[in-house]
């Protein structure tokens, strides 16, 4: 079986999902809930926005999470003469 790329990519519904795009979904649900919730102080919703900004960024950026991008995890691994 052929190695698996793990955390670079996955497949939903026949399209395939970066994980910069998964930060970029849950970052902008975080931000949407928090600004909708009454009585939410105005310095709390700013900290919220920053720093879920910040975690986008520093997921999407090539240099800090390079590593993670180019694991490679091999499942299984069958011998040739046990086929």
């Amino acid at each position: 079986m052929a190695p698996v790329r793990s955390w670079h990519s996955f497949t939903l519904l026949s399209e395939q999902i970066t994980k910069i795009e998964v930060s970029y979904f849950f970052g902008s649900l975080t931000i949407a809930v928090n600004c909708s919730i009454q009585r939410t102080t105005l310095p709390f919703v700013i900290t919220v926005v920053v720093s879920v900004l910040l975690a986008a960024y520093l997921v999407g950026h090539p240099r800090i999470l390079k590593s993670v991008d180019g694991l490679n995890t091999t499942l299984d691994k069958v011998g040739r003469r046990s086929v």
